[in-house]
């Protein structure tokens, strides 16, 4: 059933992205990288992952945006009930103080978060990579697990997608309390690794 729900999903964050929707973010941004959960097909809930080149000064290209991409997905059935920016360049995120960025994140009544994160030059390629290299490490895991663990967290405020991850990488269990556990034992170490993976959920 989840399998199912998450390729429902999947399937729904890429109708949005090929039609008007991604056409407003190509035209603005040019190449749009599909990141997270989507790309990895490991969805429980409505949230899109997009990786673009942006340096420090595009800050007016993000903000520009705004209005051409709020009527592309209110003429999709996705009217936007919240927008949030940030420039890390000037407010680092003390999470992630050495991956600054321009962030766009985009929230619709019924239910879609779409979250657009930006880099420079140096930056877009590594996290490009570091996507890459965890599709590939999680092609031979319990995808099952991965998603009952998901489910069962993603509504809470600590939660994220790159602890479950590893914690399935590790094969440090199969149930939510052996999950626990492991996240308590990773402690300040988890926090630090997530740094790097800015924008994985």
């Amino acid at each position: 059933m989840l399998r199912e729900r998450s390729r429902a999903l999947r399937a729904e964050a890429l109708g949005l992205l090929e039609g008007p929707v991604g056409d407003v973010l190509r035209g603005a941004f040019g190449e749009v990288t599909l990141a997270g959960s989507a790309s990895l097909d490991l969805m429980v809930w409505r949230d899109i992952d997009l990786f673009v080149r942006l340096e420090a000064s595009d800050a007016p290209r993000v903000l520009a945006v705004v209005p051409a991409l709020e009527s592309a997905l209110s003429g999709c059935g996705q009217p936007v009930s919240r927008i949030a920016f940030r420039d890390e360049h000037l407010e680092p995120d003390p999470a992630f103080p050495d991956m600054p960025g321009l962030y766009l994140g985009v929230v619709t009544a019924p239910g879609w978060k779409m979250d657009l994160w930006g880099w420079d030059a140096v930056r877009h390629p590594a996290q490009q990579r570091r996507h890459r290299e965890l599709a590939a490490s999680l092609a031979g895991v319990d995808r099952d697990l991965v998603l009952r663990l998901k489910d069962a967290l993603w509504r809470r405020p600590d939660y994220s997608s790159v602890d479950v991850y590893e914690f399935t990488l590790a094969h440090a269990g199969d149930s939510l309390e052996d999950f626990e556990r492991f996240r308590d034992d990773r402690g300040v170490r988890r926090r630090q690794e997530r740094a790097k993976n800015h924008g994985f959920s």
